[in-house]
């Protein structure tokens, strides 16, 4: 529901700003919102034969030491008491930042203005900036697994998963909105430029409130690290499958573990996190959260050109691909910029 990716909003507010950095996250929210609404009204499409589009099948140092004992689990439908603590992870790490900013309050020598970067730099900053803010919306998820609803007339069909699955979007979109806004608002306020990429890099203090903070996002990290690892993982078993290899448990064991040592030994390598949230927000979850659901949702439900979610999907479309190719180039331009400044995390 809510990622790491929220404690570099007010990162990402300094470069755009109080009026560019709110319409930014506001029509981010927004976007966001419609497309999980058009993802759940996919979830009950059938093909031609009658069946799912989008079936079960198919939807998907401290760290990595915990993963490579998560990741030997058979499956998510193991894993859900991971997902319930590092949702709760979250919103407890989202809550500090906001308390904390709040509580450390404007700083002396607080700026706001842009005029420190060159008119290039400035540019290129914002564009990084929409990567980071694509790469902090890029984490919902919708569970379209749930069984459908109980029918409305006694062997009348079950009714749709689709109201089901919205109650819960708006729950935790309202959610969402308390803890990106506050970060976002809250961070940038208190420490105006000098906030950095990790607002929990800036709050002074009490030190044990940042420990716990920092604690919380290392046990959401491990939780996340399931949910998007466990697909990989079923892709790979596929593959074996069709390879007609068997499956066996040092099989298993042996690529598992590998994935994780290689994941591991990338992040310690290349360890900064600001550079990496805008590249990877606009390259990989930029296109999974703004235009691809409503690229597909109108390849399967071509609706007429008069309405009204015909244009809202394309101006979604015209949108998240702006984001995407702008953020890719300005991540990518301050990992160069700043690469003579990197030191792999060796101990």
């Amino acid at each position: 529901m809510v990622g790491a990716g929220v404690l570099g909003l007010a990162y990402a507010t300094k470069y755009l700003g109080w009026t560019a950095g709110t319409v930014v996250l506001l029509l981010s929210w927004l976007i966001s919102l419609y497309t999980l609404h058009q993802l759940a009204d996919l979830a009950e499409v059938l093909d031609r034969e009658g069946n799912p589009v989008f079936d079960e099948e198919g939807r998907p140092i401290r760290v990595n030491r915990a993963s490579l004992i998560l990741i030997h689990v058979p499956s998510f439908n193991s894993l859900r008491w991971v997902s319930l603590v590092a949702a709760a992870m979250s919103l407890s790490y989202s809550s500090i930042g906001i308390g904390g900013s709040l509580a450390a309050g404007k700083q002396p020598g607080v700026e706001y203005n842009l005029d420190g970067y060159s008119t290039s730099a400035g540019i290129f900053n914002v564009f990084n900036a929409l990567g980071i803010v694509a790469f902090a919306y890029g984490v919902m998820e919708i569970q379209a697994s749930m069984r459908n609803p109980e029918p409305k007339t006694p062997g009348g069909p079950p009714g749709r998963t689709y109201y089901p699955m919205m109650k819960g979007v708006y729950v935790a979109y309202a959610i969402v909105a308390w803890c990106y806004f506050g970060n976002s608002f809250a961070g940038y306020h208190s420490f105006g430029n000098a906030v950095e990429d990790n607002v929990l890099a800036s709050i002074p203090g009490p030190d044990w409130i940042i420990a716990m903070a920092d604690m919380f996002v290392v046990i959401h990290v491990i939780g996340s690290y399931q949910v998007f690892t466990m697909p990989v993982m079923d892709m790979i078993e596929v593959k074996f499958h069709k390879l007609e290899w068997k499956m066996t448990a040092f099989r298993r064991f042996m690529y598992r573990t590998t994935y994780v040592v290689v994941i591991a030994v990338v992040a310690c390598v290349i360890p900064f996190f600001g550079s990496l949230m805008g590249f990877i927000g606009a390259l990989g979850t930029g296109p999974t959260t703004f235009w691809l659901p409503p690229l597909i949702w109108l390849k399967v439900k071509k609706p007429p050109i008069t309405s009204w979610h015909f244009w809202a999907s394309w101006v979604c479309i015209i949108l998240g691909i702006l984001v995407t190719i702008l953020g890719a180039i300005g991540g990518l331009r301050d990992i160069i910029v700043n690469a003579t400044s990197y030191k792999p995390i060796v101990g």
